[in-house]
């Protein structure tokens, strides 16, 4: 009897590019692939489809719209929710805390509390085998909507745990807890859970696209280009300090320029960067290239991916970079980071690392050739075989353990 997997993102999933929807693109395709049902549900008030490819077996849910295709979600409530957040905020700060008490946001209240309701029905029609969730939230979502079902539930974790604990308030923590298991992706990060006695950790990592030997980066040739990939969001990508580490040796290599690319999630920030390259004269040294859905063609037309991030669940663009074939430059209090590169790129501590990371692959071509192929070779563990494996072993151990 064929089983049936059943995905739900809480988060922003209609047309977005987020590395998490791209997992459960792919995840949905290979589980299709390898004989089950899937079901992807979510409540975006953005009509339309996710942005990456999926299987026309997947059946896709938006809570947001009925049968018919008529927005069933916001209305007066809604907004009236979101006044009252944003008068809290004024009180409360952004973070939503007044003292020591982490106070409840109206809004996500509200959403989380519509999206149990309708969830509920899903989980009736639909029947699941097995529910997925990718985050503490979406597992406590579940929990709710299931709730005297018992259907085994495992939730997925795509972030540094040790940069969420401290936020996550106690019905989040009891949600995990109550899974069947937390997937993260770092071996490390069993270590941040198991802390606060989260001990149903199972390690998984995201897959990453093989190269053949021959279709890796090309890095004879030189193109005078350094790239780094990532929303620009003012917070964990920190793209300033490439920009700050490039202002200090460009004068040492003036043929060279920096290109980035990613989406603009704050603008506040896109306009910090804008000064630091004006402040250094570097206009016609860095360029904003926005959101690309062909980096790997870039890469390949590149020297050098930096990547500094100050945390990561995994860093998929970091391990694609490797993946083909690129030097790569990361920062080592970056967790995933550290992990995935090893012994296998530069790690870095700040913008002066940084700099003389870039100094030491800007002036050898060896250099960049040598940690290339090293990178190349390194990805091999982290195959989409391999990955499925790990996840189809676990979906069955997860099933074989409710049937007993």
């Amino acid at each position: 009897m064929t089983k049936k997997l059943l995905f739900v993102d809480e988060h922003k999933v209609v047309n977005y590019a987020g590395g998490i929807e791209r997992v459960i693109c792919n995840f949905a395709n290979e589980f299709i692939q390898r004989g089950y049902d899937v079901v992807i549900v979510c409540m975006d008030m953005e009509k339309g489809r996710p942005l990456f490819p999926l299987n026309g077996k997947v059946k896709f849910l938006n809570l947001c719209y009925d049968n018919r295709g008529q927005c069933t979600f916001g209305g007066i409530i809604w907004l009236l929710k979101k006044i009252q957040k944003e008068i809290l905020r004024v009180f409360c700060g952004a973070k939503m805390r007044f003292g020591s008490r982490k106070i409840k946001d109206p809004k996500k209240e509200y959403y989380f509390n519509e999206f149990i309701r309708r969830l509920h029905k899903v989980v009736d029609d639909e029947n699941p085998d097995l529910l997925i969730s990718i985050s503490a939230d979406g597992a406590d979502i579940i929990q709710k909507a299931a709730a005297g079902k018992h259907i085994p539930v495992v939730a997925m974790c795509h972030m540094d745990p040790s940069r969420i604990l401290d936020e996550y308030v106690d019905n989040q923590i009891a949600a995990w807890k109550k899974c069947e298991y937390v997937q993260v992706l770092m071996d490390r990060f069993v270590e941040h859970l198991q802390r606060i006695d989260i001990n149903n950790v199972v390690r998984i990592p995201n897959a990453v696209v093989q190269f053949k030997d021959d279709e890796i980066c090309d890095l004879s040739i030189t193109h005078h280009r350094i790239i780094t990939a990532g929303r620009l969001d003012g917070a964990g990508k920190r793209q300033h300090l490439l920009i700050e580490a490039f202002a200090e040796i460009v004068s040492d290599f003036p043929d060279w320029k920096v290109h980035i690319y990613g989406d603009i999630a704050n603008k506040r920030y896109k306009k910090k960067l804008d000064r630091l390259i004006r402040d250094n004269h570097l206009q016609d040294k860095v360029f904003f290239e926005g959101h690309t859905v062909n980096l790997l063609d870039e890469m390949r037309q590149s020297d050098v991916f930096v990547f500094p991030s100050e945390h990561e669940g995994f860093g998929l663009a970091l391990a694609e970079a490797m993946s083909i074939g690129m030097p790569v430059i990361a920062c080592r209090e970056c967790e995933a980071a550290e992990e995935i590169i090893g012994e296998n790129g530069i790690l870095c501590d700040d913008e002066v690392s940084i700099a003389d990371g870039l100094r030491q692959l800007l002036n050898s071509i060896e250099l960049r050739q040598n940690l290339g192929n090293k990178a190349h070779r390194a990805m091999a563990q982290y195959s989409a075989d391999k990955v499925w494996d790990m996840w189809q072993k676990l979906i069955d151990k997860v099933l074989h353990e409710r049937r007993l």
